[in-house]
């Protein structure tokens, strides 16, 4: 899964989530209401509204739980994409491993060429990169390895929860400002020049 796929795929279960939540909480809101305003005697009160408000509260929660194993499924998925892409492919090496099995002492600009004609085989990158690590050479572009990569995604998994605690705010602008705050403009363009994992 690219990570563009990944990225839609949880912005649209927080979206779907959020809509599902706003149905049921406007029922929930309306029950609740007419308990305080006293439109029903206490016996239909403890027989029909409060349990079915109790539902509703229970539904709520199921709502905000469900969409947060879902992004959990979800980031799992795409960790394992990143682990599974960082695995070397003998079927993948080039002849570019032999300068970097040869014993000759490459130069960042000789390890950038290799870079740079590999740019789409993980194998070759990881290779160069490894090299480059060992001889502390500095490269002019970064390239995360899994471990940052699958932090970044525990990251954002971990926000999809705070969004979701704002489902059951009154002031929209409050949970529009922290669903922006988790999908940024940032993150969504990386995902433009993102290569397939």
């Amino acid at each position: 899964m690219k990570r563009r796929d990944y990225y839609n795929k949880l912005k649209e279960t927080v979206d779907n989530g959020f809509t599902e939540y706003q149905i049921k909480l406007k029922e929930y809101n309306k029950l609740k209401t007419e308990r305080i305003e006293g439109h029903y005697s206490l016996d239909y009160l403890s027989r029909e509204i409060i349990p079915r408000m109790n539902s509703l509260r229970a539904e709520l929660t199921g709502i905000q739980n469900k969409v947060k194993a879902e992004a959990r499924r979800l980031t799992d998925i795409k960790k394992a994409d990143f682990e599974n892409a960082e695995r070397l492919n003998p079927a993948d090496l080039t002849d570019d491993v032999k300068l970097l099995q040869g014993g000759l002492i490459l130069t960042q600009r000789d390890i950038e060429g290799i870079l740079e004609r590999n740019s789409s085989n993980r194998t070759m990158i990881q290779l160069a990169v490894r090299y480059a690590k060992e001889h502390g050479l500095k490269l002019s572009h970064s390239y995360n390895d899994t471990k940052e990569d699958q932090k970044q995604l525990d990251d954002i998994c971990g926000a999809i929860g705070t969004v979701v605690k704002w489902y059951d705010t009154d002031n929209i602008n409050s949970y529009q400002n922290v669903y922006n705050a988790v999908f940024t403009e940032d993150f969504y363009n990386a995902c433009d020049t993102d290569q397939e994992d």
